[in-house]
């Protein structure tokens, strides 16, 4: 679960570790601005501001097994970031 700085839920990562889909479920995707997947290098593996394409799940069958931060931008310009386990 990613949550703000007041401690509020703004999303629910799963599953995680991921093999091949992680999903995003938020309360109201209008809320939401962008997510934005990257690796601990700070490359993007993954942004979008699609939001109908966010709640289909997202693909990391591409991705290279390890450690990923999301970081999710609320309309309000507020980000929240945690990390992501891609396993093979």
């Amino acid at each position: 679960m990613l949550l703000n700085p007041e401690n509020e839920s703004i999303a629910e990562v799963f599953p995680n570790p991921a093999g091949e889909m992680i999903h995003v479920k938020v309360a109201d995707w209008k809320a939401i601005r962008s997510v934005t997947i990257s690796n601990l290098s700070g490359k993007a593996m993954f942004h979008s501001e699609n939001t109908s394409e966010m709640s289909q799940g997202i693909s990391v069958k591409d991705f290279s097994a390890g450690l990923y931060l999301i970081q999710i931008e609320k309309a309000d310009h507020t980000l929240t970031t945690s990390k992501i386990i891609v396993i093979r």
